[in-house]
């Protein structure tokens, strides 16, 4: 018999609706439609990412609660800082091609 809690683990990535399936699965809806499928699969997967690295630091922690909720602050406000920089960077740019941008800061801020 399995705990709840590492049902609760091994049930977070099977709930996160993958971009790589909804993409081609919307090629014949609405363009509204089509922005919204693509927007809530990239929004349910950084969700379920960060349920599941709250979960699993609570599980290899002592405080179960605070540490699970000064890291789950922590990263939203630095995705909150991080996103108005990117907003006010792409602004700023006067190239076609935005996204290349977008990739290289992404990766860099991954790497550091």
């Amino acid at each position: 018999k399995i705990d709840f809690l590492y049902s609760y683990i091994y049930a977070i990535p099977l709930s996160i609706v993958s971009s790589a399936i909804v993409i081609p699965s919307v090629m014949h809806l609405s363009k509204l439609k089509k922005e919204f499928m693509i927007y809530e699969s990239t929004f349910s997967a950084i969700l379920g990412i960060v349920l599941f690295n709250v979960v699993v630091v609570s599980l290899s922690s002592d405080s179960i609660i605070s540490d699970s909720i000064i890291g789950l602050l922590a990263t939203l406000a630095a995705s909150v800082i991080i996103a108005v920089v990117l907003v006010f960077a792409v602004d700023r740019i006067r190239m076609e091609v935005k996204f290349v941008f977008i990739i290289a800061i992404t990766v860099w801020f991954v790497v550091v």
